[in-house]
């Protein structure tokens, strides 16, 4: 779904891939390198948008990881999708300067735009940039609101939330914040809504006097309430929780948990979402004691639910067989997924969900 009508995407986001390579080494994800910068701005900045559109599914933004590159040249596909995108963010760098590829798609949104380009390009300034670097008068003029990166006589230059924001990252949170509203200010200027029959559904939770389909019976005809279904994955996911959305999304509400805020904020907003959810969905990797930690907590909460806890999908991309998670008085549904989100996996999640 999309926010401003006529266009297929909300945001583009241009970025060199070099910007988005993952660290080396996270201690606590030993096991698979944790998601680039990037991708982890595109997510807080997903997160911080959906929470002022009121959906997580309203609106659409279009991010190449696969690297779609050929040659130096941007294909038809890439120049395709930024004519069809209401707003621009260009992480700029040195690596994006350098980038004839990032340049290119720079250039082609203003000359797509030309006189209706006013307030739809947003930079994001990831790195400082050489004295001698060539510009790209495109970005120029534009206000200096979303640098991630700062100066001190301690620290020298420090880049914010490299690999992902820290609690007590607050530069870092408050710039998502800036960007994030801004740019819902410039949607809403081109005409971003929602479509009527969602304006008045929160973005988690139960609506109220909402009717329960349960999913253990058919799938409710067109305009009735569809079930909540929480997704529960790690931010270093956050890829496959969209394949997952874009799956079988427009079937459910889905809900992703909160990872940024006070500590306290956060199990709340978890156990709130367990609690009120009609069925969950669990992304798993290499970290089985995470997924059991998260396990423990549905049987914990189970008491408090007003429905039975339904058999537990677990999305399973570690290559090792693990048949099950162990969590007595829970019943989970492993699903093979480490060869990726593929159609039949899909297939094998609707079907256990009963969508």
């Amino acid at each position: 779904m999309v926010f401003v009508p006529g266009y297929e995407h909300d945001v583009f986001v241009s970025y060199a891939h070099v910007n988005d390579l993952p660290p080396r080494a996270q201690p606590q994800f030993a096991t698979e390198p944790g998601p680039g910068w990037v991708a982890m701005l595109v997510w807080h900045l997903s997160s911080e948008l959906a929470q002022k559109i009121g959906r997580l599914e309203a609106f659409h933004i279009w991010f190449d990881q696969k690297d779609l590159r050929g040659n130096y040249h941007l294909t038809d596909e890439i120049a395709d999708e930024l004519k069809r995108s209401a707003t621009l963010v260009a992480v700029r760098s040195p690596g994006y300067l350098a980038s004839v590829w990032c340049k290119d798609e720079t250039r082609l949104f203003v000359e797509h735009c030309q006189e209706q380009l006013k307030n739809r390009i947003f930079v994001v300034d990831k790195d400082p940039l050489d004295a001698d670097a060539e510009p790209l008068p495109e970005l120029d003029g534009h206000p200096d609101r979303y640098r991630f990166w700062d100066r001190d006589h301690v620290a020298g230059l420090q880049l914010l939330a490299f690999p992902m924001s820290p609690p007590d990252e607050i530069k870092y949170s408050r710039r998502i914040r800036t960007l994030a509203a801004d740019l819902y200010a410039q949607l809403k200027d081109m005409g971003g809504r929602l479509p009527r029959a969602d304006r008045d559904a929160p973005l988690t939770g139960l609506p109220p006097g909402r009717r329960q389909v349960g999913l253990g019976g058919p799938a409710p005809a067109d305009g009735a309430t569809r079930p909540l279904v929480f997704l529960n994955a790690e931010p270093r996911h956050h890829g496959i929780a969209d394949a997952i959305r874009s799956g079988i999304g427009h079937r459910a509400i889905w809900v992703e948990p909160l990872f940024d805020g006070p500590p306290d904020e956060v199990r709340e907003d978890l156990e709130q979402n367990l609690i009120d959810c009609d069925a969950m969905v669990m992304v798993c990797a290499e970290n089985a004691s995470w997924a059991r930690t998260q396990l423990r907590l549905v049987h914990k909460l189970t008491p408090r639910r007003a429905r039975p806890v339904p058999p537990i999908p677990v999305i399973d991309l570690s290559a090792a067989h693990r048949p099950t998670l162990g969590v007595h008085g829970l019943e989970t549904v492993m699903i093979d997924a480490a060869a990726g989100i593929k159609p039949e996996t899909l297939q094998r999640l609707s079907d256990c969900l009963r969508l």
